[in-house]
């Protein structure tokens, strides 16, 4: 694969997609980060996930894109390209796609925070670089995302955290948007 080639985001619609999906979504995110995968699906067919496969030109999985879809607001859940494509531009362009795809919505995602010690500091730090340097702007809270602390970033736009606790809410239950707090600069 040539870094100079486009890439596309198609949705992951077949058994074949679905299943390279998973695999990386298993690989690239730790558990405790991780909705079960038929939890994703089932939003999927409520129409308020979508799952997308980072194709190239050739129709090669590259990688994936989990977003959710709340009032105007799509959050970019689960992002990773497969590991021997990173650091080729696939990234760059599939977060371009997606920007692209939000039109009117306000874009959100939630990062590994950076300000704590841990095994993939530099990673960490290097994502948040990625994202910064893609026109995202850090918010001035983060979150405690079941027991695991986030910042979250946005797309040209301010999404306060009760919208953000909201989205739990609304979506997933009163019994997750309990697991999702708080943490003030």
């Amino acid at each position: 694969m040539e870094g100079t080639e486009q890439i596309r985001l198609v949705p992951a619609n077949t058994k074949e997609r679905l299943r390279q999906v998973r695999s990386l979504y298993l690989k690239a995110f730790p558990l405790r980060e991780r909705k079960p995968f038929a939890l994703i699906l089932h939003k999927v067919k409520q129409e308020q996930m979508e799952v997308f496969a980072i194709e190239n030109e050739a129709g090669e999985f590259l990688g994936e894109v989990i977003t959710i879809l709340y009032r105007d607001i799509l959050l970019l859940d689960y992002f990773a390209v497969v590991p021997e494509c990173r650091r080729m531009g696939i990234g760059r362009q599939a977060l371009e796609a997606v920007l692209s795809r939000a039109k009117e919505r306000r874009v959100l995602l939630e990062i590994e925070t950076t300000k704590n010690a841990s095994d993939n500091k530099e990673e960490r730090i290097r994502r948040k670089k990625f994202y910064l340097k893609s026109g995202m702007t850090a918010m001035d809270y983060s979150v405690n995302l079941f027991g695991v602390e986030m910042e979250l970033m946005t797309y040209r736009c301010e999404v306060s955290f009760k919208e953000y606790h909201a989205l739990f809410r609304d979506l997933f239950g009163e019994a997750a948007a309990k697991h999702v707090r708080l943490i003030e600069k």
